[in-house]
């Protein structure tokens, strides 16, 4: 890993929240693992805006 990844109170929270939901997991570690390594994450992991003027 190129990155140490420390996990903050809000996060630990919110993971207990998600695990409770018995959501997928999996997809979790992939994103973590991936931003540990340094790579970019898929596009679909992007946040999109919408600006309407």
């Amino acid at each position: 890993m190129k990155y140490n990844v420390d996990f903050t109170n809000n996060f630990k929270r919110q993971y207990r929240k998600i695990k409770k939901q018995n959501k997928d997991l999996a997809k979790l570690y992939n994103v973590i693992e991936t931003l540990a390594n340094g790579e970019e994450l898929d596009e679909k992991y992007y946040i999109r805006l919408v600006i309407s003027i």
